[in-house]
């Protein structure tokens, strides 16, 4: 059984890897993020005086659909770490929360990041660059994280994921095929000789990995 870290860990990972397809923002890195914000899940935002929950997995500031938490923090101020009160962003569940956070890292602000979908490592420490917490190692612990999780190829394997299809002509199998972004791909030299066009009807071009085939 997977203990609570790894199954929070699981959990965000997948919200992550969706909107890295959806809006090109890195999930190894918005997971490691999430759980440095929140321990893991254990201590999400929630208001010191009313207990209001705020379902803010990021620690964004400032007021939410749901308005905002005020909560004990830690801030680094010219080297020195200092413990202050904050308004957090309070949202109505978490899905508002990760739509919050995508809107955020979409301003110009964050165009570094953006560009650095590709690379969880660089895009760890142009979220420290362009200012999003004032931890001057920040993005050393993002890095840690991903580096004890194995977050990068977690999300690259959930990432490139092929769902297995199964092809039939007239009901019968004749291939396997694989589902990629709601598409279905098959074999289609298999299929094609399934269908009576014969093998010599097939090219194929190993340079360009195109298969042409002739039914004329």
């Amino acid at each position: 059984m997977a203990d609570k870290k790894t199954q929070f860990i699981s959990e965000v990972m997948g919200a992550a890897v969706a909107i890295q397809k959806k809006h090109g923002l890195n999930a190894a890195a918005i997971t490691a993020q999430v759980c440095l914000e929140t321990g893991y899940g254990q201590y999400v935002a929630t208001d010191i005086n009313t207990g209001q929950y705020s379902y803010n997995l990021f620690n964004i500031k400032g007021t939410g659909s749901a308005g905002s938490v005020l909560v004990n923090t830690w801030e680094v101020y010219n080297g020195v770490r200092k413990k202050v009160q904050a308004y957090f962003k309070a949202y109505r569940n978490y899905e508002e929360g990760f739509a919050s956070y995508v809107r955020l890292m979409q301003t110009d602000r964050y165009a570094p990041c953006r560009a650095a979908v590709n690379d969880p490592d660089e895009y760890c420490r142009q979220l420290q660059a362009c200012g999003y917490a004032t931890d001057p190692v920040y993005s050393a612990k993002l890095i840690k994280i991903m580096d004890m999780y194995g977050l990068r190829k977690m999300a690259e394997e959930a990432i490139f994921k092929l769902d297995k299809t199964t092809i039939l002509i007239d009901g019968e199998k004749v291939a396997d095929g694989y589902l990629v972004d709601d598409r279905n791909y098959a074999p289609a030299g298999i299929i094609a000789i399934k269908l009576g066009i014969p093998q010599e009807k097939l090219q194929w071009d190993t340079s360009t990995k195109t298969l042409n085939i002739i039914t004329k």
